[in-house]
């Protein structure tokens, strides 16, 4: 299981403050672990006084993905639908990966810019390529010995 941590706050005028509410957790489908079949029943976790929660998930191995709602008693509900990685260091929800639940691909492999290529004659022209265009992958044929 990974551990997920948590922290929600909101804003006040003077600041910020810690938010209270619940967390839900739910599979998004059924899942089989050990021979046994996990229903996509959710599960909530209180909020503490420091608008904190740690919770103990099990990792979505590209079977499933995780539906995380936050309930705040204040508010208006939010939530993802995140991947969790198989771990043993505590997870912040801010830094799961946000997934698609029906093709369980994230979708920042599937919109946005393509990756571009650039070949290059020599290391120093992928070079001085690479550091006037860094978003770019720049590839160039080592000579062999």
């Amino acid at each position: 299981m990974t551990q997920v941590r948590f922290s929600i706050g909101r804003y006040l005028p003077t600041g910020s403050a810690a938010a209270y509410g619940t967390v839900r957790c739910a599979p998004d489908r059924r899942v089989t672990a050990d021979k046994r079949i996990m229903l996509p029943t959710p599960f909530e976790v209180r909020l503490d006084e420091q608008g904190d929660a740690l919770v103990e998930l099990e990792p979505t191995r590209e079977q499933f993905a995780w539906i995380i709602t936050i309930l705040p008693t204040r508010g208006e509900p939010f939530g993802r639908t995140v991947e969790v990685p198989d771990t043993t260091a505590t997870m912040d929800y801010t830094d799961l990966l946000d997934t698609d639940p029906t093709t369980l691909v994230p979708p920042a492999l599937t919109m946005g810019e393509l990756m571009r290529v650039h070949w290059a004659e020599s290391d120093d022209d992928a070079y001085a390529y690479s550091r006037a265009h860094p978003d770019e992958l720049v590839l160039y044929q080592e000579a062999g010995a």
